[in-house]
């Protein structure tokens, strides 16, 4: 084998190997970099790219729909000219069906503080203990493989 042979093998090995990887993908991991996505998002105020992660069919103790969400959602943007989240470390838990390999479901749990404001300082502020179902969706468009399903808040800390 000549020199240049040799070479390109090294070189087609080492891009061809690593994609034959038998290290599982990692579910928890990749819920945790959605919902770090959408705090981002959320703070930025792009609310159109949070709620993409949210089921059509999402429901919760406060909102029975998708609908009323986004609406809140808005309000409360409109509300507060400066409106952040800033989460503690999710506890997430994944379970897959027995049935259907492809059914994989996730619940996280987690604490936030929200604040709200126009200055440099917010002027209000209140922690949240958040509960959250997730569902995978396979073969997601935008890269966002976890879609939120179902969520319930309740404060924490009242003063």
């Amino acid at each position: 084998m000549t020199a240049l042979k040799l070479f390109l093998f090294i070189v087609f090995a080492s891009l061809v190997l690593p994609a034959c990887s038998d290290k599982p993908f990692n579910y928890p991991e990749s819920l945790r970099q959605q919902i770090n996505a959408m705090e981002l998002a959320f703070n930025d105020g792009e609310t159109e790219v949070v709620l993409d992660a949210v089921a059509d069919d999402f429901h919760s103790e406060y909102f029975p729909e998708r609908r009323q969400l986004k609406l809140f959602m808005l309000r409360q943007r409109q509300k507060h000219s400066r409106l952040t989240i800033r989460s503690g470390p999710a506890v997430i838990k994944v379970q897959f069906s027995t049935e259907k390999l492809t059914d994989i479901s996730a619940t996280a749990s987690f604490q936030s503080l929200l604040t709200g404001g126009g200055g440099w300082l917010p002027d209000s502020g209140q922690f949240y203990q958040f509960d959250t179902r997730w569902q995978w969706r396979d073969g997601a468009d935008e890269g966002e493989e976890w879609e939120l399903v179902f969520a319930n808040w309740k404060e924490v800390f009242e003063p």
